[in-house]
């Protein structure tokens, strides 16, 4: 799942797969699910398999 260039953010996707999703540097709002992470650099995103995400 990756943002376009010059986009903010990615329309909800269904998740097909379990995903790790690392944020290198600066900050990432995550949401998975109904839930909302609040992502920075280094931290490391578990997403399971058969639900939605979007950045």
């Amino acid at each position: 799942m990756q943002a376009l260039p010059g986009s903010t953010n990615v329309d909800r996707v269904d998740v097909l797969y379990d995903e790790l999703i690392m944020t290198l540097e600066g900050n990432s709002r995550l949401r998975v699910g109904d839930e909302v992470f609040n992502c920075g650099a280094g931290d490391v995103l578990w997403v399971p398999e058969k639900c939605t995400a979007a950045l």
